[in-house]
């Protein structure tokens, strides 16, 4: 690997690594899975720093007789497999075949010529005189002070025994355990800053929430496009710097050399040195510009051509800084300016064909920038167009006109014309199609609220609209809407409501509003029950006449009636004042549902089912034979006795009526029977 200085190292790292080896020595054989974080689990190979595991000088490399045996055993088990034996180089011979073209990095930032000279001082400085070229994961296995293991799954807990032999005889042993699985950075970096130039663009990347205190590095591997058309492409890799015990944020910085006028993207995706990768970063957007190199619209002029104005400038440098030229446009010279449009930065003309004849108006255009730290909104260019005289044209007939009736009158709502000469709409109003009136001035927008409509009116009502122009030319109607407005009126109630029985139904009748009130139009008979909360409509429809018969009615029942006038919109009048009906007892007393004949010696027996009477209360019998056409009255009998009639003869066909008799009078008959005399 290439040290150079394709990876960037704060000197303050060097301070990180010298504690690596500031371990405590304790007892031949200890645990150490708590202070011991030396080894870091990639996907393809987990990296331990062995010399980390014992005491010594920090200033001195190993001697030539000491070593450090590395070994491990899978699934929690004891069984130890050696798997290599490390120690600092034996010779300047071996040392420049461990570093291979490392050599050269380290004879730069030594000063020295040979490959002795290196070796030498490396025994008399120490570690010391390597500097940030330490941190390199392959100068630090050269040297002896780590061992890469590329044979262990990751997915199995793994258990390193570290033994350290001098001269021969092992002196301290060291054990550690790495769980299975890979550590993981789930923070994403933001833009923190971006400088852009016309020849460097620096940059950096934030994130709040520092990923676990590890004592190895995080690098960033810095992706760039170079144009829209292209892919990322790595560019180089930069040390994640920050985080400590004040402050969880870490940083990124990248600077890059570009050339001038070039769309640039840059993102980061963070690494560790065993392999394992966190989320892509934000991705940072810019142009490389200089801020004297950007320039506004020039030499801006308005032409007035057939159909607009034409809108010409001089060409804009043809660089990725600018995203496009925006048009604005008023009639007021100071005021009042609206965006007309915006398009790419390539154009050097516009026409706007949206103008009326005999007018004038003030244009602004400037370039708009890509979104840059260092540009400021540009300037813009101004210049004045005036439009002849035009021939006047009939506006467009206005569309989608619709009116509902609100609270204050009538809002009627309809599509705005494109029209640039429209002034204005024309509201029409009438009670048909026959006889629309304008009822507004030229209304500036797309509603209209009529609240000139009678107090009082209720009925039909037809809209349409009329579009008038700056030249007082006035479009086709549109089409007709209409709306039905009913407004509360005061309506005479009934009065003289009279409710009666009438065998099984009950006859109401009550005072003939309508010829006393030309608003009213018909009534609407409400019942309840005497127990009742509510009135109930007794129809569905208007009832134009001033008498009903009721034959829904229970004869054991009793009802409470009121009317109310109604006018041809559905207003309503106050109730009239209420009639009640009680039931009487002749509908209530039960007539026999069969009567019984016999022949006795004597005379024919007429009898009945038992039923339920008050006392005092009597069936009246009633005969006739047959031919007569009247029944006579032949007795009144208590209805819990059977009755005898003596007054017969022989071989006559007789046939017998019962009737019920009460305080109130004779209700009606019940069934009638007929019987032969023997």
């Amino acid at each position: 690997m290439k040290l150079g200085n394709k990876i960037k190292i704060p000197l303050l790292f060097v301070l990180v690594m010298n504690s690596l080896f500031t371990t405590t020595s304790t007892a031949q054989e200890h645990p150490i899975n708590q202070e011991f974080e030396m080894i870091l689990a990639g996907p393809k190979k987990t990296i331990i720093v062995a010399a980390a595991a014992f005491p010594g000088n920090i200033d001195k490399f190993p001697l030539y007789n000491e070593y450090i045996r590395v070994e491990r055993a899978d699934r929690g088990s004891r069984n130890f497999k050696r798997l290599a034996d490390i120690s600092f180089p034996k010779s300047a011979i071996e040392l420049e075949k461990n570093l291979g073209g490392m050599m050269d990095d380290i004879k730069n930032k030594m000063g020295v010529q040979r490959t002795e000279e290196v070796y030498d001082r490396l025994l008399k400085e120490g570690p010391a005189v390597l500097g940030i070229l330490l941190i390199n994961p392959d100068l630090q296995e050269a040297l002896g002070l780590t061992f890469t293991d590329h044979n262990r799954d990751p997915d199995k807990v793994s258990t390193y025994r570290l033994t350290k032999i001098i001269a021969a005889r092992e002196v301290q042993q060291r054990i550690v355990e790495i769980p299975a699985g890979l550590p993981t950075y789930p923070e994403q970096y933001t833009i923190a800053s971006i400088s852009p130039s016309d020849s460097i663009v620096s940059m950096s990347w934030l994130s709040t929430t520092a990923s676990k205190k590890s004592p190895f590095p995080l690098i960033a591997r810095v992706y760039k496009q170079g144009a829209h058309n292209q892919g990322f492409k790595e560019q180089g890799r930069t040390l994640v710097t920050g985080s400590s015990i004040l402050s969880d944020s870490t940083f990124v910085y990248h600077s890059d050399v570009v050339e001038p006028g070039r769309n640039l993207a840059y993102y980061i995706q963070i690494e560790d040195f065993a392999g394992n990768i966190g989320l892509p970063s934000d991705t940072v957007y810019t142009v490389s510009v200089s801020k004297g190199t950007i320039k506004p619209v020039m030499n801006l002029q308005a032409r007035d051509t057939l159909g607009g104005i034409l809108l010409t400038w001089d060409s804009i440098p043809d660089d990725a800084l600018y995203a496009g030229i925006q048009i604005l446009k008023s009639r007021k010279v100071s005021e009042d300016y609206i965006v007309l449009d915006t398009i790419p930065a390539e154009e050097r003309t516009f026409f706007d064909d949206r103008v009326v004849g005999s007018s004038v108006y003030y244009y602004r255009v400037r370039p708009l920038l890509f979104d840059l730290p260092l540009a400021d909104p540009m300037q813009f260019a101004e210049t004045t167009g005036y439009v002849g005289h035009r021939d006047s044209t009939i506006p467009n007939i206005p569309t989608q006109v619709s009116a509902e009736v609100v609270k204050q009158g009538v809002r009627l709502k309809w599509q705005q014309g494109e029209e640039l000469n429209l002034f204005g709409y024309y509201i029409l109003r009438g009670t048909s199609r026959k006889d629309m009136a304008v009822i507004s001035s030229a209304v500036q927008a797309h509603t209209f609220l009529d609240t000139s409509i009678a107090p009082g009116f209720s009925g039909q009502l037809q809209y349409a609209l009329q579009a008038i122009s700056l030249n007082q030319q006035v479009s086709d109607t549109s089409e007709i809407v209409s709306v039905s407005v009913q407004r509360p009126v005061n309506l005479s109630p009934p009065g003289g409501l009279e409710a009666r029985w009438a065998d099984d139904a009950i006859v109401l009748n009550w005072d003939d509003v309508i010829q006393r009130d030309d608003k009213v139009d018909g009534y609407m008979l409400y019942r309840k029950k005497s127990d009742g909360e509510e009135f109930v409509p007794m129809m569905k429809t208007i009832h134009t006449l001033p008498f009903f018969t009721d034959t829904t009615v229970q004869t054991s029942e009793s009802y409470i009636y009121a009317v109310a006038s109604l006018d041809s919109w559905g207003n309503h009048s106050i109730l009239s004042p209420t009639s009640a009906v009680k039931p009487t007892r002749l509908q209530t007393i039960l007539l026999p549902q069969e009567l019984y004949l016999r022949n006795l010696n004597m005379g024919i027996e007429i009898f009945w089912p038992e039923v339920s009477f008050l006392p005092n209360e009597q069936y009246i019998l009633y005969r006739k034979m047959i031919g007569q056409s009247n029944y006579i009255k032949i007795a009144s009998v208590y209805p819990d006795k059977p009755y005898v009639d003596y007054d017969v003869r022989s071989d006559q066909l007789y046939d017998y009526q019962i009737k019920i008799k009460s305080s109130e009078g004779e209700g009606k008959a019940a069934i009638s029977k007929t019987i032969r005399r023997f």
